[in-house]
């Protein structure tokens, strides 16, 4: 799904040359305990893993070009999300180590840069 995105964009836009992970769930708000484990999958399949596959595939295309990354994570991530939504600040946390081991990338072209919207107290919906 994530290379007919990529040939989608490149068909419509040209080539691909920035790339924004700003992709996210929370799941259902509750507690740890009573969290479901396909909730919790889901969660950590479209905010860690889709973030990695669709930096994987811009890596790519861009390898011979240059280009920019940016992952978009949340406060959440260092903040936590107290009983609430634990494990979707566990996997912005993922987003943040994900996004600090790319920038060795940076030598090839391929800066990485992180957003944190929430900062300033958000709280999810």
């Amino acid at each position: 799904e994530v290379r007919r995105l990529f040939d989608f964009a490149e068909q419509e836009l040209g080539s691909v040359d920035a790339l924004v992970n700003n992709a996210g769930l929370t799941g259902s708000a509750g507690r740890l305990e009573k969290a479901a484990t396909g909730s919790l999958r889901r969660v950590l399949d479209v905010n860690v893993l889709g973030v990695i596959l669709c930096a994987r595939e811009a890596v790519r295309r861009m390898a011979t070009r240059g280009g920019a990354i940016v992952n978009v994570s949340s406060a959440a991530a260092t903040l936590g999300s107290p009983d609430e939504y634990v494990w979707c600040a566990a996997s912005k946390g993922a987003v943040d180590a994900f996004t600090l081991a790319l920038p060795a990338r940076r030598q090839a072209g391929h800066p990485c840069r992180r957003g944190q919207p929430g900062a300033g107290g958000h709280r999810h919906p």
